[in-house]
């Protein structure tokens, strides 16, 4: 990633949050706010290819140290969205781009049930289908275990 759309994300976690002018200086590199209601992290968008979680604070880098640090331990890409970079001090992941399935839950939760996985927040709104290749998983893991 660009390091100046890296300090953009970082600036975020740094309490500068989204002011005006970090909105307009990530709207000018096609970054759009797809989630702001967790209480943890920001969701951009870029073209629907890929998506940057931003830790809202500082105490929060932990949530993205733990994705990042599951998916490097385990990748399992039937199950989860992988996790393809993140910034300095886990400031900011990037992931690939799902489209919500909430639908599908069921099928999801028992696909979880036949693994040696537990997910601990596992709920509808952290489904979906990767882009491109279909396949369903959880988007939302951080606390993601092997059992």
């Amino acid at each position: 990633m660009d390091n100046y759309i890296s300090s953009l994300f970082q600036k975020i976690t740094r309490q500068e949050y989204l002011n005006k002018n970090i909105q307009e200086e990530l709207k000018k590199y096609d970054y759009e706010l797809i989630s702001s209601i967790g209480v943890d992290r920001l969701v951009f968008a870029k073209n629907k290819n890929s998506v940057i979680k931003v830790a809202r604070n500082e105490n929060k880098i932990d949530i993205n140290y733990d994705e990042a640090a599951f998916w490097n331990q385990h990748k399992n890409k039937n199950l989860f969205c992988p996790v393809i970079d993140n910034g300095p001090h886990y400031t900011w992941i990037k992931m690939k781009y799902c489209n919500k399935s909430p639908k599908e839950f069921k099928l999801y939760k028992q696909k979880v049930e036949n693994s040696s996985y537990h997910i601990n927040d596992l709920h509808p709104d952290n489904i979906g289908r990767i882009n491109k290749s279909g396949e369903l998983v959880c988007f939302d893991y951080p606390n993601a275990i092997k059992i």
